[in-house]
């Protein structure tokens, strides 16, 4: 099987009551543009993401009001539309907004998705800033990101069982993508980097054609609980919707 190009890039964190920064992969940059011509003019996109395993329910607000409530590990919200500006986020336990444990400011830019991804253990909690490519994929092919968001696992390959490494040498806060696919059912391997040692078997991945995902890894090593989570992205069109 023929493997497409990938790029591996690295990403954003900040800590708390930080600005958050965003970047594109630059491979990606002609087809998000081109994405981003169906979006509403004047305004962003922005979800959450919650990868920190150990932290509870989180409600998510944006300047105050609620974007995202009772929020738990392994859960994606939808996409919220927002003028284009800088707005104030914060992390809460569920129900508790007075009991802030993370906040930022976080620049919504026109035209642009974005993805927010808390990340860390509680006692450590980041979060990780990803710009979104919408854009349809190629004929005949699925795309998808992968992003390693396991504080205690190490930088890993992620490979096609028995053959070649699609995402190499990705880092705990880092992210690999986008690489477009054939659809079809993948058998995929997390491997310790540079090595054959397999952490993680993730068989029978189903990739349909149009389909946009993101893979994080998530969970930790130690204890046994780190697994993969398959995010749905909508395609382009839908963000005018």
């Amino acid at each position: 099987m023929k493997i497409p190009s990938w790029l591996a890039v690295g990403a954003i964190v900040v800590t708390a009551f930080a600005t958050l920064a965003v970047s594109r992969p630059a491979a990606a940059d002609h087809r998000a543009d081109a994405a981003t011509n169906a979006a509403a003019a004047g305004t962003g996109r922005v979800r959450v993401v919650h990868m920190s395993p150990d932290a509870p329910p989180v409600d998510i607000l944006v300047d105050g009001a609620a974007a995202a409530a009772g929020l738990t590990f392994k859960e994606a919200s939808p996409y919220a539309t927002l003028p284009a500006g800088t707005y104030g986020v914060a992390v809460t336990p569920a129900g508790l907004n007075d009991a802030v444990v993370l906040g930022a400011e976080l620049p919504v830019a026109e035209q642009v998705d974005a993805t927010v991804v808390a990340i860390g253990t509680l006692d450590a909690l980041e979060l990780l800033v990803l710009v979104d490519d919408n854009a349809v994929p190629s004929a005949g092919n699925a795309k998808v990101r992968f992003v390693h968001t396991s504080p205690d696992a190490p930088a890993v390959d992620i490979a096609v069982a028995g053959g070649p490494v699609l995402f190499p040498d990705v880092a705990f806060k880092q992210f690999a993508g986008y690489a477009e696919l054939p659809p079809g059912a993948y058998d995929l391997e997390v491997r310790v980097a540079g090595t054959t040692t397999v952490a993680l078997s993730l068989p029978g991945v189903t990739l349909t054609d149009g389909q946009i995902v993101t893979i994080f890894a998530a969970g930790l090593l130690g204890d046994g609980s780190l697994t993969a989570v398959p995010v749905a992205y909508p395609t382009a069109p839908s963000i005018a919707e």
